[in-house]
Protein backbone atom coordinates (compact mmCIF):
# COMPACT_ATOMS: atom_id res chain seq x y z
CA UNK A 1 0.00 0.00 0.00
CA UNK A 2 1.65 3.34 -0.74
CA UNK A 3 0.96 6.45 1.05
CA UNK A 4 -1.48 8.02 -0.27
CA UNK A 5 -3.62 4.89 -0.29
CA UNK A 6 -3.04 4.81 3.50
CA UNK A 7 -4.28 8.55 3.59
CA UNK A 8 -7.13 7.72 2.15
CA UNK A 9 -7.38 4.78 3.91
CA UNK A 10 -7.16 6.99 6.99
CA UNK A 11 -9.12 10.29 6.43
CA UNK A 12 -12.04 8.52 4.26
CA UNK A 13 -12.23 4.44 5.63
CA UNK A 14 -11.95 4.55 1.34
CA UNK A 15 -11.04 0.66 0.70
CA UNK A 16 -9.03 1.69 -2.81
CA UNK A 17 -8.71 -1.67 -3.90
CA UNK A 18 -12.88 -1.04 -4.20
CA UNK A 19 -12.10 1.36 -6.78
CA UNK A 20 -9.04 0.08 -8.61
CA UNK A 21 -5.38 1.09 -8.82
CA UNK A 22 -5.89 2.67 -12.60
CA UNK A 23 -8.65 5.25 -10.53
CA UNK A 24 -6.61 6.32 -8.19
CA UNK A 25 -3.40 6.94 -10.34
CA UNK A 26 -5.33 8.66 -13.16
CA UNK A 27 -6.65 11.14 -9.69
CA UNK A 28 -2.86 11.52 -7.96
CA UNK A 29 -1.55 12.11 -11.50
CA UNK A 30 -3.97 14.54 -12.59
CA UNK A 31 -3.99 16.33 -9.01
CA UNK A 32 -0.07 16.29 -9.26
CA UNK A 33 -0.19 18.20 -12.40
CA UNK A 34 -2.76 20.96 -11.43
CA UNK A 35 -0.56 21.47 -8.07
CA UNK A 36 2.90 21.70 -9.75
CA UNK A 37 4.40 18.65 -7.51
CA UNK A 38 6.99 16.76 -9.28
CA UNK A 39 7.10 13.50 -7.08
CA UNK A 40 4.69 11.59 -5.48
CA UNK A 41 6.63 12.30 -2.00
CA UNK A 42 6.02 15.38 -2.51
CA UNK A 43 2.27 15.68 -3.46
CA UNK A 44 1.95 13.20 -0.66
CA UNK A 45 3.71 16.07 1.75
CA UNK A 46 0.97 18.55 0.17
CA UNK A 47 -1.75 15.86 1.25
CA UNK A 48 -0.58 15.72 4.82
CA UNK A 49 -0.23 19.55 5.29
CA UNK A 50 -3.07 20.97 3.09
CA UNK A 51 -6.71 19.90 4.11
CA UNK A 52 -8.05 21.40 0.68
CA UNK A 53 -5.66 19.45 -1.45
CA UNK A 54 -7.03 16.30 0.07
CA UNK A 55 -10.25 17.99 -0.57
CA UNK A 56 -9.60 18.28 -4.39
CA UNK A 57 -8.31 14.28 -4.56
CA UNK A 58 -11.37 13.43 -2.50
CA UNK A 59 -13.55 14.50 -5.16
CA UNK A 60 -11.37 12.90 -7.88
CA UNK A 61 -11.86 9.63 -6.29
CA UNK A 62 -15.48 9.50 -4.85
CA UNK A 63 -18.24 7.94 -7.22
CA UNK A 64 -20.88 10.23 -7.87
CA UNK A 65 -23.46 7.27 -9.79
CA UNK A 66 -26.98 8.53 -8.89
CA UNK A 67 -30.56 9.29 -10.19
CA UNK A 68 -33.89 10.66 -8.72
CA UNK A 69 -36.09 7.66 -7.87
CA UNK A 70 -33.57 4.79 -7.95
CA UNK A 71 -35.24 1.74 -6.49
CA UNK A 72 -38.63 2.73 -6.66
CA UNK A 73 -39.72 0.12 -3.69
CA UNK A 74 -37.50 1.60 -0.87
CA UNK A 75 -40.11 4.94 -1.32
CA UNK A 76 -43.21 2.95 -1.10
CA UNK A 77 -41.59 0.74 2.08
CA UNK A 78 -40.37 4.84 3.50
CA UNK A 79 -44.15 6.49 2.74
CA UNK A 80 -45.54 3.02 4.58
CA UNK A 81 -43.30 3.63 7.34
CA UNK A 82 -44.12 7.40 7.65
CA UNK A 83 -47.53 6.30 7.64
CA UNK A 84 -47.11 4.30 10.63
CA UNK A 85 -45.80 6.64 12.89
CA UNK A 86 -48.60 9.98 11.24
CA UNK A 87 -50.32 10.10 14.69
CA UNK A 88 -46.61 11.01 16.48
CA UNK A 89 -45.90 13.56 14.17
CA UNK A 90 -45.48 17.39 14.41
CA UNK A 91 -44.04 20.33 12.79
CA UNK A 92 -41.66 20.11 16.03
CA UNK A 93 -41.55 16.50 15.56
CA UNK A 94 -41.00 15.86 12.28
CA UNK A 95 -40.44 12.29 10.64
CA UNK A 96 -36.87 12.50 10.08
CA UNK A 97 -34.51 10.97 7.55
CA UNK A 98 -30.88 10.58 6.89
CA UNK A 99 -29.10 10.21 3.26
CA UNK A 100 -25.54 9.38 3.68
CA UNK A 101 -23.58 9.58 0.77
CA UNK A 102 -26.19 11.95 -0.34
CA UNK A 103 -23.84 12.50 -3.49
CA UNK A 104 -25.01 15.50 -5.81
CA UNK A 105 -28.59 15.29 -4.34
CA UNK A 106 -31.01 13.24 -6.24
CA UNK A 107 -31.91 10.80 -3.23
CA UNK A 108 -32.31 13.26 -0.56
CA UNK A 109 -34.72 14.83 -3.18
CA UNK A 110 -36.58 12.18 -4.08
CA UNK A 111 -36.94 11.27 -0.19
CA UNK A 112 -38.62 14.67 0.05
CA UNK A 113 -40.83 14.69 -3.10
CA UNK A 114 -42.62 11.48 -1.85
CA UNK A 115 -42.93 12.33 1.29
CA UNK A 116 -44.41 15.86 0.69
CA UNK A 117 -46.79 13.97 -2.72
CA UNK A 118 -47.84 11.27 0.48
CA UNK A 119 -49.18 14.34 2.31
CA UNK A 120 -46.16 14.73 4.89
CA UNK A 121 -45.64 18.60 4.05
CA UNK A 122 -44.59 20.64 6.84
CA UNK A 123 -44.56 16.79 8.86
CA UNK A 124 -40.92 15.61 7.76
CA UNK A 125 -37.14 17.11 7.19
CA UNK A 126 -34.59 15.51 5.42
CA UNK A 127 -31.42 15.71 6.26
CA UNK A 128 -28.10 15.21 3.32
CA UNK A 129 -24.28 14.73 4.06
CA UNK A 130 -21.41 14.07 1.49
CA UNK A 131 -17.69 14.09 2.78
CA UNK A 132 -17.49 15.30 -1.19
CA UNK A 133 -17.47 19.28 -0.78
CA UNK A 134 -18.42 19.30 -4.81
CA UNK A 135 -21.30 16.96 -4.21
CA UNK A 136 -22.05 19.01 -1.49
CA UNK A 137 -22.45 21.99 -3.55
CA UNK A 138 -24.55 20.67 -6.00
CA UNK A 139 -27.55 19.15 -3.23
CA UNK A 140 -27.44 22.93 -2.24
CA UNK A 141 -27.69 23.87 -6.00
CA UNK A 142 -30.57 21.25 -6.97
CA UNK A 143 -30.49 21.75 -10.47
CA UNK A 144 -30.81 18.84 -12.98
CA UNK A 145 -29.95 17.58 -16.58
CA UNK A 146 -32.56 15.02 -17.85
CA UNK A 147 -30.37 11.96 -17.51
CA UNK A 148 -31.02 12.38 -13.75
CA UNK A 149 -34.30 11.35 -14.63
CA UNK A 150 -34.48 7.14 -15.48
CA UNK A 151 -36.94 5.59 -13.60
CA UNK A 152 -40.02 4.90 -15.74
CA UNK A 153 -43.56 4.01 -13.66
CA UNK A 154 -45.40 5.32 -10.64
CA UNK A 155 -42.48 7.96 -9.78
CA UNK A 156 -42.11 11.35 -10.24
CA UNK A 157 -40.76 12.84 -13.42
CA UNK A 158 -39.64 15.85 -14.92
CA UNK A 159 -43.04 17.40 -14.77
CA UNK A 160 -43.00 18.13 -11.03
CA UNK A 161 -39.30 20.23 -11.23
CA UNK A 162 -39.16 23.52 -12.76
CA UNK A 163 -37.58 24.20 -15.93
CA UNK A 164 -34.63 26.70 -15.25
CA UNK A 165 -35.03 29.76 -17.47
CA UNK A 166 -32.13 29.99 -20.82
CA UNK A 167 -31.04 26.10 -20.25
CA UNK A 168 -31.26 22.97 -22.33
CA UNK A 169 -32.59 20.10 -20.54
CA UNK A 170 -31.97 21.85 -17.06
CA UNK A 171 -34.30 21.64 -13.97
CA UNK A 172 -34.58 22.79 -10.63
CA UNK A 173 -36.36 21.62 -7.76
CA UNK A 174 -39.24 23.29 -6.14
CA UNK A 175 -38.43 25.25 -3.33
CA UNK A 176 -41.23 23.91 -0.98
CA UNK A 177 -39.19 20.74 -1.06
CA UNK A 178 -35.67 22.17 -1.28
CA UNK A 179 -36.50 23.76 1.88
CA UNK A 180 -37.35 20.23 3.42
CA UNK A 181 -33.96 19.02 3.19
CA UNK A 182 -30.83 20.06 4.86
CA UNK A 183 -26.93 19.81 3.41
CA UNK A 184 -23.83 19.37 4.86
CA UNK A 185 -20.57 17.73 4.30
CA UNK A 186 -19.40 14.55 6.82
CA UNK A 187 -18.00 11.45 6.98
CA UNK A 188 -19.65 8.63 8.47
CA UNK A 189 -16.45 6.67 8.35
CA UNK A 190 -15.64 8.98 11.66
CA UNK A 191 -16.85 7.73 14.88
CA UNK A 192 -18.00 10.94 15.79
CA UNK A 193 -20.32 11.30 13.08
CA UNK A 194 -23.59 13.55 13.57
CA UNK A 195 -22.68 13.64 17.28
CA UNK A 196 -25.69 14.96 18.88
CA UNK A 197 -27.79 14.51 16.60
CA UNK A 198 -31.56 13.16 17.36
CA UNK A 199 -32.33 9.70 15.81
CA UNK A 200 -33.74 9.01 12.28
CA UNK A 201 -36.74 6.99 11.51
CA UNK A 202 -35.08 6.39 7.87
CA UNK A 203 -31.75 6.06 6.75
CA UNK A 204 -30.50 5.93 3.28
CA UNK A 205 -26.91 4.82 2.50
CA UNK A 206 -26.76 3.46 -1.16
CA UNK A 207 -23.59 1.45 -2.15
CA UNK A 208 -21.41 2.94 0.48
CA UNK A 209 -19.99 -0.31 2.66
CA UNK A 210 -18.68 -1.29 -1.12
CA UNK A 211 -15.86 1.34 -0.64
CA UNK A 212 -15.10 1.38 2.61
CA UNK A 213 -12.24 -0.63 4.28
CA UNK A 214 -13.40 -3.14 7.04
CA UNK A 215 -12.89 -1.17 10.09
CA UNK A 216 -14.91 2.03 8.55
CA UNK A 217 -17.54 -0.63 7.65
CA UNK A 218 -17.68 -1.50 11.30
CA UNK A 219 -17.61 2.02 12.39
CA UNK A 220 -20.23 3.19 9.63
CA UNK A 221 -22.84 0.03 10.84
CA UNK A 222 -22.22 0.39 14.47
CA UNK A 223 -22.97 4.49 13.91
CA UNK A 224 -26.45 3.90 11.62
CA UNK A 225 -27.56 1.58 14.76
CA UNK A 226 -26.92 4.30 16.97
CA UNK A 227 -28.69 6.92 14.65
CA UNK A 228 -31.78 4.87 14.29
CA UNK A 229 -35.21 5.40 16.03
CA UNK A 230 -36.13 2.58 17.44
CA UNK A 231 -38.26 0.59 14.80
CA UNK A 232 -36.67 2.54 12.16
CA UNK A 233 -35.06 1.50 8.93
CA UNK A 234 -31.81 1.76 7.04
CA UNK A 235 -32.22 1.69 3.25
CA UNK A 236 -29.25 0.08 1.10
CA UNK A 237 -27.77 -0.94 -2.01
CA UNK A 238 -27.68 -4.18 -4.41
CA UNK A 239 -24.18 -5.57 -2.62
CA UNK A 240 -24.04 -4.43 0.69
CA UNK A 241 -24.89 -7.23 3.46
CA UNK A 242 -24.55 -5.05 6.33
CA UNK A 243 -25.60 -8.05 8.89
CA UNK A 244 -22.25 -9.31 7.87
CA UNK A 245 -20.55 -6.37 9.13
CA UNK A 246 -22.89 -5.61 11.77
CA UNK A 247 -25.24 -8.98 12.82
CA UNK A 248 -27.46 -6.78 15.21
CA UNK A 249 -29.26 -6.05 11.65
CA UNK A 250 -31.68 -7.84 10.00
CA UNK A 251 -33.45 -7.45 6.10
CA UNK A 252 -36.92 -7.02 6.33
CA UNK A 253 -39.58 -6.09 3.88
CA UNK A 254 -39.65 -7.09 0.05
CA UNK A 255 -36.28 -7.87 -1.95
CA UNK A 256 -36.35 -5.19 -4.19
CA UNK A 257 -36.40 -2.42 -1.48
CA UNK A 258 -32.94 -3.54 0.30
CA UNK A 259 -34.07 -2.54 3.71
CA UNK A 260 -32.86 -3.54 7.13
CA UNK A 261 -33.70 -3.14 10.82
CA UNK A 262 -32.12 -3.58 14.47
CA UNK A 263 -32.79 -7.49 14.98
CA UNK A 264 -35.08 -7.76 17.52
CA UNK A 265 -33.03 -10.39 20.47
CA UNK A 266 -34.04 -13.80 20.32
CA UNK A 267 -36.53 -14.48 23.21
CA UNK A 268 -36.17 -18.36 24.88
CA UNK A 269 -38.47 -19.90 27.83
CA UNK A 270 -37.23 -19.61 31.14
CA UNK A 271 -37.48 -23.43 31.50
CA UNK A 272 -36.00 -24.77 28.88
CA UNK A 273 -32.35 -24.69 28.08
CA UNK A 274 -30.72 -22.13 26.04
CA UNK A 275 -30.24 -22.84 22.47
CA UNK A 276 -28.57 -20.56 20.35
CA UNK A 277 -30.67 -18.93 17.43
CA UNK A 278 -29.92 -18.75 14.35
CA UNK A 279 -28.55 -15.14 12.97
CA UNK A 280 -29.48 -13.80 9.73
CA UNK A 281 -27.58 -14.40 7.02
CA UNK A 282 -25.85 -11.95 5.53
CA UNK A 283 -26.45 -12.83 1.57
CA UNK A 284 -29.50 -14.10 0.97
CA UNK A 285 -28.53 -17.25 -1.27
CA UNK A 286 -30.43 -19.82 -1.46
CA UNK A 287 -29.46 -23.05 1.00
CA UNK A 288 -27.54 -25.81 -0.67
CA UNK A 289 -28.90 -29.28 -0.37
CA UNK A 290 -26.21 -31.89 -1.36
CA UNK A 291 -27.78 -34.44 -4.32
CA UNK A 292 -28.78 -37.42 -2.90
CA UNK A 293 -26.04 -40.84 -3.44
CA UNK A 294 -26.74 -43.17 -5.98
CA UNK A 295 -26.50 -45.46 -3.33
CA UNK A 296 -25.22 -45.62 0.74
CA UNK A 297 -21.64 -43.85 1.08
CA UNK A 298 -19.87 -43.06 4.29
CA UNK A 299 -20.96 -40.31 5.63
CA UNK A 300 -18.13 -37.24 4.84
CA UNK A 301 -16.46 -35.10 7.88
CA UNK A 302 -18.54 -32.02 6.90
CA UNK A 303 -21.53 -32.10 4.63
CA UNK A 304 -21.71 -28.88 1.54
CA UNK A 305 -24.97 -27.32 3.11
CA UNK A 306 -23.26 -28.03 7.00
CA UNK A 307 -20.08 -26.03 5.13
CA UNK A 308 -21.65 -23.22 3.61
CA UNK A 309 -23.98 -22.55 6.86
CA UNK A 310 -20.55 -22.15 8.97
CA UNK A 311 -19.11 -19.95 6.45
CA UNK A 312 -22.70 -17.86 6.23
CA UNK A 313 -22.28 -17.72 10.46
CA UNK A 314 -18.97 -16.03 9.41
CA UNK A 315 -19.71 -13.68 7.34
CA UNK A 316 -22.59 -12.55 9.54
CA UNK A 317 -20.33 -11.95 12.09
CA UNK A 318 -17.97 -10.01 10.42
CA UNK A 319 -15.03 -12.60 9.90
CA UNK A 320 -14.76 -12.38 6.07
CA UNK A 321 -10.74 -13.57 6.81
CA UNK A 322 -12.36 -16.55 8.39
CA UNK A 323 -14.53 -17.14 5.72
CA UNK A 324 -11.97 -17.34 3.18
CA UNK A 325 -10.21 -20.72 3.37
CA UNK A 326 -12.79 -22.59 4.68
CA UNK A 327 -14.23 -21.84 1.63
CA UNK A 328 -11.88 -22.31 -1.00
CA UNK A 329 -11.01 -25.79 0.17
CA UNK A 330 -14.74 -26.84 0.39
CA UNK A 331 -14.84 -25.47 -3.50
CA UNK A 332 -11.67 -27.36 -4.77
CA UNK A 333 -14.47 -30.67 -3.40
CA UNK A 334 -17.57 -29.46 -3.66
CA UNK A 335 -18.36 -26.06 -6.72
CA UNK A 336 -21.24 -24.86 -6.35
CA UNK A 337 -22.66 -21.50 -7.45
CA UNK A 338 -23.89 -20.83 -4.01
CA UNK A 339 -20.33 -21.11 -2.43
CA UNK A 340 -18.56 -18.72 -5.20
CA UNK A 341 -21.19 -16.49 -4.54
CA UNK A 342 -20.14 -16.59 -0.90
CA UNK A 343 -16.43 -16.38 -1.85
CA UNK A 344 -17.45 -13.36 -4.23
CA UNK A 345 -19.39 -11.93 -1.00
CA UNK A 346 -16.30 -12.45 1.51
CA UNK A 347 -13.55 -10.76 -0.93
CA UNK A 348 -16.10 -7.98 -1.26
CA UNK A 349 -15.81 -7.46 2.38
CA UNK A 350 -12.26 -7.87 2.58
CA UNK A 351 -11.80 -4.70 -0.04
CA UNK A 352 -10.83 -7.29 -2.64
CA UNK A 353 -13.41 -6.67 -6.13
CA UNK A 354 -10.99 -8.43 -8.73
CA UNK A 355 -11.15 -11.42 -6.68
CA UNK A 356 -14.87 -10.80 -6.15
CA UNK A 357 -15.51 -10.48 -9.49
CA UNK A 358 -13.42 -13.77 -10.36
CA UNK A 359 -15.48 -15.98 -8.15
CA UNK A 360 -18.81 -14.33 -8.91
CA UNK A 361 -17.99 -15.54 -12.32
CA UNK A 362 -17.27 -18.57 -11.60
CA UNK A 363 -20.94 -18.97 -9.95
CA UNK A 364 -22.53 -17.87 -13.11
CA UNK A 365 -20.54 -20.46 -14.94
CA UNK A 366 -22.30 -23.29 -12.63
CA UNK A 367 -25.46 -21.02 -12.49
CA UNK A 368 -25.80 -18.86 -15.30
CA UNK A 369 -29.40 -17.16 -13.67
CA UNK A 370 -28.07 -17.21 -9.64
CA UNK A 371 -29.58 -14.17 -8.14
CA UNK A 372 -27.31 -13.34 -5.85
CA UNK A 373 -24.53 -13.73 -8.11
CA UNK A 374 -25.64 -11.27 -10.97
CA UNK A 375 -26.51 -8.67 -8.42
CA UNK A 376 -22.95 -8.80 -6.87
CA UNK A 377 -21.72 -8.48 -10.50
CA UNK A 378 -24.30 -5.49 -11.57
CA UNK A 379 -23.18 -3.51 -8.13
CA UNK A 380 -19.29 -4.37 -9.37
CA UNK A 381 -20.42 -2.74 -12.96
CA UNK A 382 -21.75 0.05 -11.83
CA UNK A 383 -19.00 1.13 -9.47
CA UNK A 384 -16.39 0.87 -12.04
CA UNK A 385 -18.60 2.61 -14.18
CA UNK A 386 -19.25 -0.07 -16.75
CA UNK A 387 -22.73 0.86 -17.98
CA UNK A 388 -23.11 -1.87 -20.27
CA UNK A 389 -21.87 -4.48 -17.98
CA UNK A 390 -24.65 -3.45 -15.56
CA UNK A 391 -27.22 -2.92 -17.78
CA UNK A 392 -26.65 -6.80 -18.68
CA UNK A 393 -26.61 -7.77 -15.15
CA UNK A 394 -29.57 -5.94 -14.24
CA UNK A 395 -31.58 -7.43 -17.51
CA UNK A 396 -30.64 -10.94 -16.29
CA UNK A 397 -31.33 -10.70 -12.61
CA UNK A 398 -34.71 -9.10 -13.01
CA UNK A 399 -35.36 -12.41 -14.81
CA UNK A 400 -33.91 -14.66 -12.86
CA UNK A 401 -36.29 -12.79 -10.24
CA UNK A 402 -39.46 -13.13 -12.27
CA UNK A 403 -38.62 -16.89 -13.26
CA UNK A 404 -37.86 -17.70 -9.32
CA UNK A 405 -41.29 -15.64 -8.45
CA UNK A 406 -43.12 -18.02 -11.41
CA UNK A 407 -41.48 -20.86 -10.07
CA UNK A 408 -43.29 -21.09 -6.70
CA UNK A 409 -46.69 -19.93 -8.06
Amino acid sequence: MTGIDTLLRDTLGLATGSIGPRVIDAAVSARMAATGCATADGYLLRLRIDPVERGHLTEAVVVPETWFFRYPESFAQLVALAQSRRATLTAAAPFRVLCVPCSTGEEPYSVALTLDRAGFTGLFRVEAVDVSLKAVAATRAAVYPASAFRETGPVPGREVFTPVPGTADRYAVPDLVKHAVGVRVGNVAVPGFLAGEKPFDAIFCRNLFIYLTADARRTAAARFHQLLAPGGRLFLGHAEPVGAIDPRFQSVGPPQAFMVRVAAPAARPATEPAVESPKPLAVKAPAVTPPAPAAPTPAAPVAPADALAAVRNALDAGRAADAVAPLTAHLSEAPTADGYTLLGVAHLMLGRPADAERALTQALYLDPGHYDALVQLLALAQTRGDAAAAANYRRRAAKAQASHAEGRR
